[in-house]
């Protein structure tokens, strides 16, 4: 299989990466080199240094004024996975500088819902989580700025409260805002969703 990794994901590979990269040449003649544009195709994955796993059909990565844009396609999905979360489409699109990623088409994520978030450090055991389902058929647009995520086509949100049960919204429009995971005895980075307002 194909198993890119972040190295060769950055815009300035060096060395003989980097001559490599630029089709030829020696590791000093070629080690300003920058990617131009790199596909893999068939059961690619990728791993980075967080741990966040990628897994795609398809990965293009094109590279505009030094910066680079991703494009993963998925039969059906494709499908990026962290700690907390799961993300799933067909068509995603990742804009790393912008923190913009967004999904073209059906897709469908999962995540941990929380009631609301605190800046104060807490020795309490923590409360069970409790996991969100989403699903649409339009798209979905994330706003790393704004911790916001917008989805839109037949949405269909399955939450589970407190004490267990669950609940369903529907509606052809959603936003979702997303909150820092609170520290318990140690600090933790995140983002975990706290609400979700949908129309009829």
């Amino acid at each position: 299989s194909t198993r890119p990794t972040g190295a060769a994901a950055t815009s300035q590979p060096s060395g003989e990466a980097g001559g490599m990269l630029a089709g030829g040449g020696s590791p000093g003649q070629t080690a300003n080199a920058e990617l131009q544009s790199m596909v893999a195709h068939q059961n690619v994955v990728v791993i980075s240094k967080d741990g966040t796993k990628t897994m795609a059909d398809q990965l293009l990565v094109d590279s505009k004024d030094g910066h680079n844009n991703l494009r993963l396609l998925g039969q059906p999905y494709a499908t990026i996975v962290d700690k907390r979360n799961t993300l799933q489409g067909s068509v995603i699109e990742i804009f790393p500088d912008s923190q913009q990623p967004q999904i073209v088409g059906p897709g469908k994520m999962r995540g941990i819902q929380e009631d609301k978030a605190t800046t104060q450090p807490t020795t309490q055991p923590a409360a069970p989580e409790r996991p969100i389902d989403v699903a649409w058929q339009r798209g979905m647009w994330f706003d790393g700025k704004a911790n916001t995520v917008d989805v839109t086509g037949q949405v269909v949100a399955i939450t589970m409260d407190s004490e267990g049960a669950q609940n369903t919204a529907r509606g052809e429009r959603m936003k979702m805002l997303l909150v820092d995971v609170a520290p318990t005895t140690k600090p933790s980075s995140g983002a975990t969703t706290q609400a979700v307002n949908g129309g009829a």
